[in-house]
């Protein structure tokens, strides 16, 4: 019973439902991994995942800036509306294109959720200095990081699972706190994620 978060008043139980792993998850890699203070930038791609997607309204709650890159262009549009700063299609010239886009600020963290080719991108993105954080793999491949990207820009790539971060550096108490910050703003459609599909136990 201890374990048990109680959830607001007007929350819908289908976003509530994924409350536990996804939001959390967003919420952690933009205040754990790297210090982030309001105008500093960030970079993402599986922009339109609903990690992505709550990743986008978490910081534009902190003031952070966000580049967000996608692999399909009717996404762009969408994925805007939700308050991201710069929304880009994923290609081999993606570092090129955020440097115009940004006006060649430094972003200082990058979030990858594709791997395979597209870690590379994502850190030919970054700062120097700076850190790949890595919570998924779309292409189900592995991380591609050139060494020499590391070696003179002192990129660095990390992992990253919410249940371990919570085990780290979060006792119960504050873990309780975040999931009652977190479902107050689902409860206010601050985070919402698309739903493809609904379905019953016996197709679990």
């Amino acid at each position: 019973a201890e374990a048990v978060i109680p959830l607001p008043m007007g929350v819908d139980i289908e976003q509530a439902a994924m409350l536990k792993a996804n939001p959390a998850t967003a919420y952690l890699m933009l205040h754990d991994i790297v210090p982030m203070q309001a105008g500093d930038w960030v970079i993402q791609n599986a922009a339109n995942s609903s990690c992505g997607r709550y990743l986008i309204r978490l910081a534009g709650l902190a003031g952070v800036k966000t580049v967000n890159v996608v692999r399909r262009p009717e996404l762009v549009d969408e994925i805007r509306a939700l308050g991201a700063d710069i929304v880009l299609v994923d290609g081999p010239d993606l570092a090129q294109r955020v440097a115009a886009a940004t006006g060649g600020a430094p972003i200082k963290l990058g979030i990858d959720a594709v791997a395979g080719a597209a870690t590379q991108r994502i850190a030919e993105c970054l700062a120097p200095g700076s850190t790949v954080l890595s919570y998924g793999s779309m292409t189900n491949t592995r991380c591609e990081l050139d060494f020499y990207l590391m070696f003179r820009n002192d990129i660095r790539l990390e992992g990253m699972s919410f249940a371990r971060q919570f085990q780290k550096l979060r006792q119960p108490a504050e873990v309780r706190a975040l999931y009652a910050k977190l479902a107050d703003l689902m409860a206010r459609g601050v985070l919402v994620a698309k739903i493809a599909g609904v379905y019953p136990l016996d197709r679990i």
